[in-house]
């Protein structure tokens, strides 16, 4: 039961360091510099193969290599506009419609911005793949940290002598944790 416990806690982490680093970097923005690059080009677009804006999106990806999720879809008679983003990238694109080009907006962030931006992505159903691989694991390690909390606690039973210090912590965390959500909901 130890090597289970330990191999849930190795198996998690990494994954809770990035969401710590995050979580403080929501909560205390200044101490982390920017570091956001903005670049503007021009692609070519086939016409024929631009009438629809998924079509559009498909192109650019295939031909120029922007990836990400699709978002932010607007077309009218002249223009089409959308968004293609993925951690840390973002990819505002804006076609004329009959047009050869397109522009491209791309806004960059650094390594913090991406985390940041990773820390709120969720579920299986992105067209991107990688942020599908994400959510794979995201799920894996939300199912470990029961397993960790499980094979803790029943470890705790077992090892009398370490049941005052474990009912201690566990006392301390769970009046710290109530007393955050209190104060989040009040303040």
């Amino acid at each position: 039961m130890r090597n289970t416990h330990l191999a849930f806690g190795l198996s998690c982490w990494l994954f809770l360091l990035m969401y710590g680093v995050s979580s403080l970097q929501m909560s205390h923005g200044g101490w982390f510099p920017k570091t956001e690059t903005v670049t503007e080009t021009s692609v070519t677009i086939d016409m024929e193969e631009a009438p629809t804006p998924r079509s559009l999106a498909r192109q650019l990806r295939q031909d120029h290599g922007l990836r990400g999720n699709l978002q932010r879809i607007r077309q009218n008679r002249k223009r089409i506009a959308l968004r293609i983003v993925r951690p840390g990238t973002l990819h505002d694109v804006t076609y004329r419609i009959g047009s050869d080009h397109a522009s491209v907006r791309t806004n960059r962030g650094g390594f913090i911005e991406m985390i940041n931006r990773i820390h709120h992505l969720a579920g299986l159903g992105h067209e991107y793949e990688l942020l599908n691989v994400w959510g794979f694991f995201v799920g894996f390690v939300s199912v470990a940290l029961f397993g960790l909390g499980a094979t803790g606690v029943y470890l705790w039973f077992k090892h009398y002598n370490e049941r005052v210090i474990g009912l201690v912590l566990l006392g301390f965390s769970l009046a710290y944790g109530l007393t955050l959500i209190v104060l989040v909901r009040v303040a």
